[in-house]
């Protein structure tokens, strides 16, 4: 029975290293004081890049390049506002490679901005939206352009952060019947022991 045991013990371990994720993460963020002033009726934008993605001291572009059994599953952009508490309503929009995201917050207006509120003092409001699959392949390079603009009222972008996740590449294979001839196998040698015994 104990070599039954550590049969199945041996299956099982296997089976869970086999299906095991090896998702990694990397990031990048800027902060400044602020990174720019906004105002929907002056300086309406904030461009700058992300590039310099990494997990420890690994870029995101070399990660991929030496392991090209991984791939981008993934891939979040946050950014921090504090208001300058002279309009009632600010609302941002962010872009990625030139591509509109849709942050997550609170209120959106008709133009599909977001509300940003915040202070200097008690906590910046942070807005995340996630870049769409179709254009992970602007990431792969390590290198990626970001815009924050502001739609209505002026507000401070204090921060931008940008997390990236990869993963193993999911390889689907045929089974061509090994897993039933390794259960037959395993449920042969548990009959087996029983008849000896």
């Amino acid at each position: 029975m104990n070599l039954v045991r550590s049969t199945l013990a041996a299956l099982l371990v296997a089976a869970a290293a086999a299906t095991a994720s090896a998702t990694m993460t990397f990031t990048q963020f800027k902060s400044g004081s602020p990174l720019d002033f906004l105002s929907s009726g002056g300086d309406t934008q904030y461009s700058s890049t992300f590039n310099n993605i990494k997990n420890g001291g690994t870029l995101l572009s070399t990660f991929l390049t030496a392991n090209p059994n991984y791939e981008i599953v993934s891939a979040i952009v946050e950014f921090g506002f504090a208001d300058d508490g002279g309009d009632s309503y600010e609302y941002a929009k962010a872009y990625i490679s030139g591509k509109f995201v849709k942050l997550f917050g609170d209120h959106h207006n008709s133009n599909d901005a977001v509300e940003v509120d915040g202070s200097h003092d008690y906590g910046y409001s942070y807005r995340d939206g996630e870049i769409a699959e179709e254009d992970f392949g602007d990431l792969e390079d390590g290198i990626v352009e970001f815009k924050v603009k502001a739609d209505q009222g002026d507000f401070y972008l204090k921060t931008a952060k940008i997390t990236v996740e990869v993963d193993k590449k999911s390889v689907e294979v045929p089974d061509s019947g090994s897993t039933l001839l390794l259960l037959g196998a395993a449920l042969g040698v548990i009959g087996f022991i029983r008849r000896r015994r």
